[in-house]
């Protein structure tokens, strides 16, 4: 059956209309980025499901007024019905709206929800050879999704903190980075876009000399209170710039030690990474990664050759509209 795809993130907020094979239709994109501390929560919820309400009110061809809403979020969900907290869309706000019984009223359709992560494990158990992988993203934050096609489940996210590794304590210093859901030293603080943007502040500020070397600063035109990553990190990056990516494999660090556990601990065959932040810096930020998780490993004892485990997710742009209309259909066939 189609449904009514939607992918929310910390950035963007992308609709489509959805196969029940995965080929998406009328994809809208909305950019709804702002830092979390400067948001009103009811302004940033009624704005996300106004647009929602939009889209699925408008007319598309091939879709029936009774068909559903899959809406990938980006934090924890419980029982694909509440939202458990969401740290990248709202900050440390501690109530969750209903949304199922909110948009379910407002556009008159059910609504599923599931972590976007869990959606694009939906998308690749289409293109993925692989029986057991791991999805990990990299973007605002940082999450991640076991997939296992031995499961009944195939995507296991029945836990709400399934796959919530950007939560998981990295640095325990009383002054280590604070993350989005208002803990310290967790990994999406340190790790994702977010974190890398705000680390490069503080090593700009650490090592001035070095950082007013750099392209940040002779070609983009950063002070080390003002780096941002679209205007000015990323674009050093692309360009090949040393003390940028000296910064984005520092903050690699903790992502490769968490990785090097998975991948052991559960005899995972790939890792796919997807999320805006590491696809913006192409293969090179994949080198990196590889490099800092193979250096963990134990020659003789461990022997994983981590090149064949640890690649980009293809289609990441779609990956989680793609997905979420593929649970959707799945989900209905269980109900019948």
């Amino acid at each position: 059956m189609p449904s009514v795809a939607v992918d929310l993130g910390g950035t963007f907020l992308r609709c489509a209309v959805c196969s029940d094979s995965g080929d998406v239709t009328d994809v809208v994109t909305h950019r709804i980025d702002l830092g979390p501390a400067d948001r009103d929560p009811q302004q940033v919820w009624n704005h996300i499901f106004r647009l929602i309400e939009e889209f699925a009110g408008a007319a598309h061809s091939g879709l029936a007024a009774d068909d559903p809403i899959a809406l990938a979020f980006p934090g924890p969900i419980g029982n694909h019905s509440r939202i458990v907290r969401a740290p990248t869309v709202v900050g440390q706000s501690v109530e969750m709206p209903d949304a199922v019984s909110i948009v379910g009223k407002r556009t008159g359709r059910r609504v599923y929800l599931l972590n976007d992560v869990s959606a694009a494990g939906w998308f690749f158990l289409t293109t993925e050879r692989a029986d057991r992988f791991l999805v990990v993203t990299v973007s605002s934050g940082i999450g991640s999704k076991l997939v296992d096609r031995a499961n009944p489940d195939r995507v296991l996210d029945a836990w709400p903190f399934a796959g919530e590794i950007g939560h998981i304590t990295v640095d325990d210093a009383s002054d280590a980075p604070l993350c989005d859901c208002g803990g310290r030293g967790h990994l999406g603080a340190i790790a994702s876009g977010r974190g890398t943007e705000n680390l490069a502040r503080r090593m700009a500020l650490f090592d001035s000399a070095s950082f007013l070397r750099s392209s940040c600063a002779t070609s983009f035109g950063a002070t080390a209170d003002s780096v941002t990553n679209e205007q000015h990190l990323v674009p050093a990056a692309q360009a090949g710039d040393v003390w940028a990516w000296s910064v984005i494999a520092k903050g690699q660090e903790p992502l490769a030690q968490t990785l090097s556990a998975a991948i052991i601990a559960a005899s995972l065959q790939r890792v796919l990474v997807i999320g805006g932040f590491a696809v913006s810096l192409g293969h090179r930020y994949i080198d990196s990664l590889r490099m800092s998780v193979q250096r963990r490993m134990s020659p003789g004892l461990i022997d994983v050759r981590i090149d064949d485990v640890i690649d980009f997710g293809r289609s990441p742009e779609d990956a989680c509209l793609r997905g979420a209309g593929l649970f959707a259909a799945s989900f209905a066939r269980k109900r019948r």
